[in-house]
């Protein structure tokens, strides 16, 4: 079956992203993602927004990201406490401004 749709230009770059981080073309990227649903249509009874995924499903690009910088724990721990402490000082700012 041939299905022709309109993307928006966001869409259709992130699309084009995660079908490349996957190794696939966007056709097949597409192709598995509409097998998924129908797929989990059979086992869910939930309409599809509201389907969650998996947190690891989630984590994944977040975790290999993580493994690819090179990052200790000690070293991320660190970095996302002093971007936390930044964008507590800046709500405080706002607040008083």
């Amino acid at each position: 079956m041939t299905i022709t749709l309109s993307l928006a230009p966001y869409t259709e770059r992130k699309l084009h992203e995660q079908a490349t981080a996957n190794g696939q073309t966007v056709e097949g990227f597409i192709s598995g993602l509409l097998d998924e649903v129908v797929r989990d249509d059979a086992t869910h009874s939930a309409p599809l927004p509201q389907r969650s995924r998996p947190i690891d499903e989630i984590l994944a690009p977040v975790r290999r990201e993580f493994e690819e910088s090179g990052m200790t724990e000690e070293e991320l721990t660190s970095f996302l406490t002093q971007l936390r402490d930044e964008v507590r000082q800046e709500k405080r700012a706002r607040k008083i401004s």
